[in-house]
């Protein structure tokens, strides 16, 4: 490989790592969000500051060109993430629908309150009309 792609893989993981950082300083990101993202940027730097572990990992697994091995990787970690947002998603999902059942319950009790309340009014003003 090339020490200008030894240099971006390097790079390109620091980048990587610094952005998510500073996402997490901003509150745009939790810290669960973002682990799997800081390992990826930590692989990068791995990858740059020691190629030979591509060919190697490449050589055990039989693949012939060892470059894709890289790619795989990098597949691999994205689908991580995406499979981790989508439960994540899909717990969200279910919560919200929890929190839209317990609105229109409350809801439905305030009417039945005021009604009742209402109520009450109407007997007391009918109660002190009779009176006098």
């Amino acid at each position: 490989m090339s020490i200008w792609v030894n240099i971006g893989s390097i790079v390109v993981g620091v980048t990587l790592i610094i952005y998510i950082l500073m996402q997490i300083v901003n509150r745009k990101m939790t810290e669960s969000q973002s682990v799997l993202w800081l390992f990826m940027g930590g692989i990068a730097i791995i990858l740059g500051f020691f190629p030979g572990i591509i060919n190697w990992v490449a050589k055990q697994l039989g693949i012939w060109y060892p470059p894709s091995i890289f790619l795989l990787f990098l597949v691999i970690g994205i689908l991580f993430i995406v499979l981790k947002n989508t439960i994540v998603t899909s717990v969200q999902n279910n919560q919200l629908n929890e929190l839209f059942i317990q609105v229109a319950l409350l809801k439905r009790d305030n009417q039945e309150l005021r009604a009742e309340l209402n109520a009450l009014k109407k007997e007391g003003d009918n109660n002190e009309n009779t009176s006098i």
